[in-house]
């Protein structure tokens, strides 16, 4: 998968109804448990999660128990626009949240893969920049 590193600031890298675009729409149309998980994993800096772990088991759960999973979308929404700085407000996140929880889980996941790839390649950038040892300059006294 190509990533593009132009990042957009304040913003989705993506709209909601961007969703059928990559690889992530049959996840998270027909297994949006795992995305979750996945996006769970990728907030806290776990890129190889499988997603199988203790958020996809909450959002199965009350899913299927209650039909409350998008209380975890919405948290992880939230989430995910406090670490990037995206513009939206709680409002939003319960209409997306409610309304289209496997565009939002798809949106989410994307966004953090997005900019994690773009990360990381501004990382490569900067290393590959680094000054040489020996080749500093003297310290003045």
């Amino acid at each position: 998968m190509t990533h593009d590193h132009h990042i957009k600031e304040h913003e989705w890298q993506d709209g909601l109804c961007d969703c059928c675009g990559g690889g992530n729409c049959c996840m998270g149309t027909w297994c949006p448990c795992i995305l979750v998980g996945k996006t769970a994993d990728r907030l806290t800096g776990d890129e190889s999660s499988s997603g199988c772990n203790a958020m996809c088991l909450i959002w199965t759960a009350l899913t299927y128990s209650a039909n409350l999973g998008c209380i975890v979308s919405i948290s992880q929404r939230r989430a995910v626009r406090e670490k990037y700085g995206i513009e939206g407000g709680c409002m939003r996140d319960v209409c997306t949240g409610f309304c289209c929880p496997c565009c939002a889980a798809i949106q989410e996941y994307t966004e953090l893969e997005k900019r994690q790839a773009a990360a990381k390649h501004m990382n490569v950038d900067m290393n590959g920049y680094q000054a040489q040892p020996g080749a500093q300059a003297p310290m003045r006294m």
